[in-house]
């Protein structure tokens, strides 16, 4: 089970890595899968980030029809998004490193404190 309360800070890499995997998807889908990934975020901070990433060349937006209500934006990456989602990655996995760093370094002092 992924933790709570991950810092808001990692919602556009998420959001940019989860379009990368999925090609596309609408905002409610998009904070469903945040949310199970342990991003404690409402839903009009999606939104809000799926719009400023709009600005900003890295996903683009269409009106999709729905079966059971009104039409639904769907979002997909650009090309720039699909950069951006590889950065993400890269700078993800870059502070995962550093945590699991700090956590081996912090228990080998706390295991010589206990000694």
């Amino acid at each position: 089970m992924a933790p709570e309360g991950l810092p808001r800070r990692f919602l556009p890499a998420f959001l940019l890595l989860t379009l990368n995997r999925d090609g596309t998807s609408y905002g409610y889908e998009l904070w469903d899968t945040t949310r199970a990934l342990g991003l404690s975020v409402d839903l009009a901070a999606v939104y809000r980030s799926l719009r400023t990433m709009e600005r900003q060349d890295l996903v683009t937006s269409s009106w999709a029809p729905s079966d059971s209500g009104p039409d639904r934006r769907l979002y997909s990456l650009t090309g720039e998004g699909q950069s951006a989602a590889k950065d993400a990655s890269a700078e993800l996995a870059s502070i995962r490193d550093a945590l699991a760093s700090a956590l081996h370094t912090l228990a080998v002092v706390d295991a010589g404190a206990t000694s």
